[in-house]
């Protein structure tokens, strides 16, 4: 499935339903013949050992599905898929479903006669319009996962001039389209158009016509949940976000693939429990706040995969995907980086440090805060915590794609590593 084939669906449902149908549906490089209907999720991978090859095979077939936004085609099939994976280890398998404010939104941005990619601000705006002079910007939309500050800043002030659309085209690497993480709340009510930052000079220089429509409509997912053993016993926790705005090879996929791997490893010799949560790109995680409030969580040690796990960097001349650096200092927000931040004893940390050395993983020890979803499971429980994340130049971006952001050298660096640090973690608490 193409990744703008989910994409295609919505918008043409939003049109109807919003009586746009006029609006082109054209998309740069979309076989529109692939929205009829969604393809069925991958089989389970299968092999000898989770090798480097296995793991990128995962993140391919993830990646592969299409763009990952909770309350999707794709969603729905990329929690059937997860949840296949575990069931195919012999895992129990529970769906738990939770309900949400989702966005469904169209846009169609053309410059001289020509359409451009683009996407709407998620619930920045609802209702349908259209202007042949809209509020033009070029500016880096992110901070982080967050909006920044450039563009509220510019939403406000197409706000004041009286504008019907802001079209914002975002800086990044390569020129690509990228977009923060959002509440599922209705914003400023300004209509608010993303494009890639590639196109800013051509805006400013041709004619700019932009199409705007959204609404909010009733939104559903699933959380995976998946048990091994006997869960009378206090189980280790393995958890992963299954969604977010692109294909999201590294940003999800690799955690993911390193998170199927330790549950086979683990799952036959001790009690585990894999959660599985789409709806990390909703503010604040919707699926995992979710999950967290429905469970009581118990566990010997929490294991949260969370964003660009195994995320490398890559040489642009040979093509080679190498890891990118681990970063010891959490106020660091480099273009590229992994680190992981752990709550635990410094004498039991010591057991486990140099096995996370292995991946370039220095730790933040027992930090004051922590980021993304680790902190609601930080809050949800006193258990021993390993929470990784990453930032990479393609993140929140449809450049985030398997040969662009990772290698199978790369997830076995960080599978090896981050296996035997668990191995060793249950080896010394017995």
């Amino acid at each position: 499935m193409s990744q703008n084939s989910d994409w295609i669906a919505s918008r043409r449902q939003v049109m109807k339903g919003l009586g746009l149908t006029g609006l082109a549906l054209a998309v740069p490089g979309c076989v529109v013949a692939a929205e009829a209907a969604v393809a069925p999720p991958p089989a389970p991978t299968s092999g000898s050992g989770w090798t480097g090859e296995r793991l990128f095979r995962v993140v391919q077939d993830y990646s592969a599905m299409g763009n990952h936004r909770v309350g999707t085609a794709v969603d729905a099939q990329t929690n059937n898929w997860f949840a296949n994976q575990l069931r195919a280890m012999d895992a129990e398998i529970t769906m738990q479903p939770f309900t949400f404010d989702r966005f469904d939104g169209a846009t169609e941005v053309t410059i001289d006669g020509e359409t451009i990619p683009s996407m709407p601000l998620y619930y920045e705006a609802v209702g349908e319009t259209q202007s042949d002079r809209p509020h033009l910007a070029t500016l880096k939309a992110t901070t982080g996962d967050r909006a920044s500050q450039a563009l509220q800043d510019e939403i406000a002030k197409a706000k004041t001039a009286g504008a019907a659309i802001a079209v914002i085209a975002t800086e990044g690497a390569g020129g690509e389209l990228s977009t923060p993480n959002c509440y599922p709340k209705l914003g400023s009510g300004m209509p608010t158009i993303l494009v890639p930052g590639r196109y800013s000079e051509a805006l400013a220089k041709g004619k700019v016509s932009a199409r705007y429509a959204g609404r909010i409509v009733p939104g559903e997912s699933n959380n995976v949940v998946a048990r091994f053993g006997d869960q009378a016993a206090t189980p280790l926790v393995v958890a992963t976000p299954l969604s977010g705005w692109f294909t999201c090879a590294a940003e999800r996929g690799t955690g993911i693939a390193v998170a199927l791997a330790l549950a086979e490893q683990f799952g036959g010799d001790y009690p585990v429990t894999v959660v599985g949560s789409p709806g990390h790109e909703i503010l604040h995680h919707i699926g995992l706040e979710a999950y967290l409030k429905a469970n009581r969580v118990a566990a010997s040690l929490i294991m949260h995969l969370g964003a660009n796990v195994a995320v490398g960097q890559k040489d642009l001349e040979t093509g080679q995907v190498t890891l990118a650096h681990g970063l010891g200092n959490p106020k660091e927000i480099p273009e590229a980086g992994r680190m992981v931040f752990v709550r635990m004893d410094e004498a039991r940390f010591n057991t486990i440090k140099s096995e996370l050395a292995t991946a370039q993983l220095p730790a933040a020890l027992n930090p004051p805060s922590w980021n993304g979803e680790g902190e609601l499971w930080a809050n949800a429980a006193g258990s021993d915590l390993m929470s990784f994340t990453g930032i990479h130049p393609l993140f929140h971006t449809s450049g985030d794609i398997p040969t662009n952001t990772t290698s199978p050298e790369a997830l076995a660096t960080v599978y090896q590593a981050v296996a035997r640090a668990v191995a060793t973690y249950l080896g010394s608490t017995g």
